[in-house]
């Protein structure tokens, strides 16, 4: 629609955060029970959570430019299987047979998707 991809970021970002705090305040309403101790960490924590919502969010502002939004969403069934490879190199956690299959299987899946999409 002609908007700068700055302005959809803060936009999606700012009503994001505030429908998220009307949630929390309906689920578990205002306590003083849960005060921040460790502000450093607390600031460290904030400032990441800002940066990587940023980056990310301005990544995809760029890929929709490219890509279509079916493919952008359909490469999502991926991110099971960075969780799974991530717990396998930091964790030590087995994977299975049964997670190659999937693996192979989706990413054939990806890559048919991806032909038609460049049609």
């Amino acid at each position: 629609k002609g908007y700068d991809n700055s302005f959809i970021n803060g936009m999606t970002m700012f009503i994001g955060g505030i429908a998220t705090l009307c949630v929390a305040y309906y689920l578990d309403g205002w306590t003083t029970g849960n005060q921040v101790t460790h502000w450093l960490w607390y600031g460290l924590y904030v400032a990441g959570i800002v940066a990587v919502g940023t980056f990310c969010f301005s990544l995809y502002g760029h890929i929709l430019k490219r890509y279509s939004p079916t493919l952008i969403a359909f490469f999502g069934f991926s991110e099971p299987f960075f969780a799974a490879i991530f717990g396998w190199i930091f964790l030590s956690e087995q994977i299975s047979w049964t997670f190659a299959i999937a693996l192979i299987i989706v990413s054939l899946g990806l890559y048919i998707f991806y032909q038609e999409d460049l049609k």
